[in-house]
Order: C-alpha cells, then structure tokens, then sequence
C-alpha cells in the first residue's frame, strides 16, 4: 500500500466500523469484516483504534445507506497520511455507505494530497466508476471525511471530502442457491 490515499481510505473504513478483530477471526457484519480485514493487511487497526478514538456513532440503516463516526485526535501530529485534522481540528466524522447516497453529501474530493471542489464532471467520473463496479457484480461503498471543530454539531454529514470507492467481491448468498432451483421448478 504505497499509495497514501488508498491506506487513508482503508484506515476510515477501518475506523467507520463495528466489526472486532479476535484470535480466531473478525466478528461482525460481512461487508464491514471484509473492510476490516483489508485495512489489517496494511495498518495497525490497534494503534488506529487507540489513536482515534471513537466519540459518536450515526449508525447504518437500509433508509439512510451510510453510517458515519466520529474520533478524536489522541496525537499531536496527524497519523493519517490523507492529512486529516486540518486547521486546528481535533475531532473528524468518517462516514461510509451506498455511493448514490454518500457522494451528493461531499462538496470536494481528496486528490494529489489535497482536498479539490468536487465539478459536475468529477461526480460524473466517480459515478460512472460506480456504475461500471457494480455491473462486474461488485459491493461497493464509498468514504468520505470532514474535519470537524466540535464534536457536538447537530447535523455533521454534509461538505464531507470523498476520499474514494472501495469494490468487495459479493459472492451470492446460501439461500439464492434454493431460489434459483425454485424459479427453474415454475
């Protein structure tokens, strides 16, 4: 993971989860277990959880399509390589959730070490991605961040910076099999 924002990214995600790291494996949701374990190929998710500590949740719902968290900064200097914490902020909200959902709230995108106004042709180019990950039969969540000067604001989802998609292969479910073999029965 040489790439900066690609390990920023996974560490949100890391972060924006519930999912627990145990000896005989991740326990919890499979889509967040699957952000968990790639985020542990690439950072110390102990160090990351200890380092940004979790203040708030906004949890998922299947109506709201994101769940979002809020951490405080427990170091002086930011370890995110995304540069995080900017202007004297001390807390971040890091929000995850359906691509449709999540990007109409982002106002810039994180690009070339530095957050960029996101234009009508940058929504385009990151929703046809979208598009086009989801035809190939893939999950994808996308994840975004704000800086946040207090970690009490009503309504903190909004002028989030997208920091990028994440694809996770979605192998069918062990009930589809049964499905299938009803829908050829008719």
């Amino acid at each position: 993971a040489s790439d900066p924002l690609y390990k920023t990214t996974l560490e949100y995600a890391a972060l924006c989860n519930n999912s627990i790291i145990q000896e005989n494996g991740i326990i919890g949701e499979p889509t967040e277990n699957a952000l968990l374990a790639a985020a542990k190929e690439i950072t110390d998710i102990d160090l990351l959880k200890r380092n940004y500590k979790r203040i708030k949740e906004f949890p998922f719902t299947s109506d709201r399509k994101l769940m979002s968290t809020i951490h405080a900064n427990g170091i002086s200097d930011s370890a995110f390589s995304g540069g995080a914490f900017s202007g004297g902020c001390r807390n971040i909200l890091l929000c995850k959730g359906a691509p449709d959902v999540l990007l109409p709230l982002c106002t810039h995108y994180y690009d070339d070490a530095s957050a960029k106004k996101i234009s009508p042709s940058i929504h385009s180019r990151i929703m046809n991605l979208n598009s086009g990950l989801a035809r190939q039969g893939l999950r994808i969540i996308a994840v975004a961040y704000r800086d946040l000067h207090s970690a009490k604001e009503k309504n903190p989802e909004n002028s989030l910076t997208f920091m990028g998609l994440i694809s996770i292969v979605d192998p069918p479910r062990k009930e589809a099999a049964a499905a299938v073999r009803e829908c050829k029965k008719a």
